[in-house]
């Protein structure tokens, strides 16, 4: 006990350590309960936003059909002003949220907002884009909601793997190996099937919008929103790696990026209420007073289903820093179970042959691309001949023109968060990066979901 072990976090305080060597009996106490609660933090968090990340996104399809369906059309609130309030109490939750990272320390937060956002405001106009894309994916999915049952459209939505897979390999020339691109053609497949089930709710006659809904339009906006999606994701990706590429680029807080990002989106959004106020001449009520009233329609499920999506995009951050990427892929997996079992409760949903088949698949397809799930042998854990050769073609070429930069990742909440050094010749992309396609998904996918 006379030297300090190397495996004590930095945490504890070297001066506990008497310079004479020896250790009193309350130093050692001292040490141990300092420990105590710093191990216990760290699994709390782990555990808890895994726990809370389940539930979460277990309730997150039956909120959003709750909401969008106790009330017609003309009598629900805006879309666009839901978003918005939803991107306002995320801008506030990012604030508290850089509070604490700098440790309480408002002067330094106040610096920080100021010196690395609005004294470098055009900078952060490369955020726009992704911005309004989100806030498009966001109103998508909650009319979207209002037309398909819960459970299928959760299970549906998954197929934004697909998408953002797709978009990665036409975009980014990502590595797509053989066992991956199995997990998309049956994704595809297991997608298929739950849509051709002809399950159905028997509480959808007595909602408020039982006479609007329409599975096709509700189908088609969904895969809309999942393009979207995987589109502004891949593109942030590609823009953050070419600033990358520059080295006089100061790096962000993650927070401070989800604020920029909200402040855009609620720009877009208040435009686009306005304009819905003004140039609907189809709206119920045009010209009288409470149709300017930003609140016109809100009720506390209406409430929920805002603050839920504003959480939502936050949450996933603590759960990419403190859990893995296998109980990442689990907890994703069982929450799809959830909200299936959940519908059944909530809107006595039919659980039919073909949509369990149908969910099994897109499941069981999620883990495996994300390599929850592993096939043996190296066949399956290799790129196809062309894809390798062209992939080996365009390293070559990167690296006789010396334009390796550094890898990028994008998430629902850490927009610009670096995740590796330059490429290794005997590693692949992701494996250099110990980052899986899941992995890219989970910190790229649901950002504004």
């Amino acid at each position: 006990l006379g030297e300090p072990p190397e495996s004590l976090p930095a945490a504890l305080d070297r001066a506990i350590w008497p310079c004479d060597g020896r250790m009193g009996e309350s130093k050692l106490r001292a040490i141990v309960l300092k420990l105590a609660v710093l191990f216990a933090t760290d699994g709390l968090l782990k555990w808890g936003s895994l726990v809370v990340f389940c539930v979460q996104n277990s309730f997150h399809p039956i909120i959003l059909r709750l909401a969008t369906t106790e009330a017609s059309r003309h009598e629900r609130a805006s879309t666009s002003a839901i978003i918005f309030f939803s991107e306002a109490a995320k801008m506030l939750l990012s604030m508290l949220l850089l509070l604490a990272e700098e440790r309480l320390n408002l002067r330094r937060t106040i610096s920080i907002i100021h010196q690395d956002w609005i004294m470098c405001f055009g900078a952060s106009l490369n955020l726009a884009i992704p911005a309004v894309i989100y806030a498009i994916q966001n109103a998508l999915l909650q009319i979207s909601a209002g037309h398909l049952f819960a459970a299928l459209w959760q299970v549906t939505y998954q197929g934004k793997i697909l998408v953002t897979a797709i978009f990665s390999v036409v975009i980014l020339q990502k590595q797509i190996k053989r066992y991956q691109w199995l997990a998309i053609f049956s994704m595809g497949l297991g997608i298929a099937a739950v849509q051709v089930a002809n399950t159905k709710e028997a509480k959808q006659a007595s909602m408020a919008n039982a006479s609007e809904q329409n599975s096709t339009i509700g189908l088609a906006l969904l895969l809309v929103a999942c393009c979207c999606s995987g589109f502004a994701s891949v593109y942030t990706e590609k823009m953050l790696k070419n600033v990358g590429q520059s080295s006089d680029q100061k790096k962000l807080s993650v927070w401070l990026q989800n604020m920029q990002l909200s402040f855009f989106s609620m720009a877009v959004l208040s435009c686009t209420w306005a304009s819905e106020v003004l140039f609907s001449s189809t709206a119920e009520g045009l010209g009288e007073e409470t149709s300017f009233n930003l609140l016109r329609g809100f009720t506390p499920k209406t409430w929920l289903m805002s603050m839920n999506n504003a959480v939502g995009g936050l949450l996933v951050a603590l759960v990419i820093k403190h859990a893995d990427n296998i109980l990442r892929g689990f907890t994703s997996a069982f929450a799809t179970i959830n909200s299936a079992l959940l519908s059944v409760f909530f809107f006595d949903f039919e659980l039919r042959p073909m949509f369990a088949v149908g969910a099994l698949i897109v499941l069981v397809s999620t883990m495996l691309y994300g390599g929850v799930l592993r096939l043996p042998g190296a066949w399956w854990n290799s790129e196809f001949e062309f894809c390798a050769v062209r992939h080996a073609a365009n390293g070559s070429a990167a690296q006789q023109n010396g334009s390796y930069g550094k890898r990028y990742f994008v998430s629902d909440a850490e927009t610009s968060q670096q995740a590796s050094e330059p490429d290794e010749k005997s590693k692949t992309r992701d494996e250099a990066a110990d980052v899986s396609p899941m992995t890219s998904w989970f910190t790229r996918g649901r950002f504004f979901s």
